[in-house]
């Protein structure tokens, strides 16, 4: 098993942070690589309970889902991650927290992704949150 962490800063406070990553609305205008929409989803990381999202664009079309594991205002929340097949069989699971660390300019999103099959897998999840962390800072405010 592999494991993932990353960081980003931004320039808001910690509690608005927290709300772009766990308010349905917000979530929905970052969730995904660059390139990628978000057609069908319950993405509410703001409770727990499962989730799911269809991220898709013009010759691609995945799905992906899991459970809310916790949701700790405004710290983090946590969340299972599993691939569905073509057939919509979900794969391999994995788990993610996104925690938010207050600093002097705002604040930090630390991510860590855990239980990755492979350094591969590990690699493709890397550049996929890099990429919506691109989304996110587009479109806070």
């Amino acid at each position: 098993m592999t494991d993932l962490s990353l960081e980003r800063e931004f320039n808001i406070p910690a509690d608005r942070l927290f709300d772009w990553i766990s308010s349905k609305a917000k979530v929905l205008q970052w969730f995904g690589p660059e390139g990628m929409n978000v057609p069908d989803s319950e993405l509410d990381f703001s409770r727990t309970g499962p989730w799911y999202a269809v991220m898709a664009n013009d010759s691609v079309k995945v799905k992906v889902s899991g459970h809310v594991t916790h949701v700790d205002p405004p710290r983090s929340v946590g969340f299972t991650w599993g691939w569905h097949d073509d057939d919509g069989t979900r794969g391999a699971e994995s788990h993610v927290t996104m925690s938010v660390v207050p600093t002097q300019s705002g604040a930090r999103l630390l991510l860590d992704h855990r239980d990755l099959d492979d350094s591969e897998q590990s690699a493709s999840h890397e550049r996929g949150w890099i990429s919506s962390f691109n989304k996110m800072a587009s479109v806070i405010k």
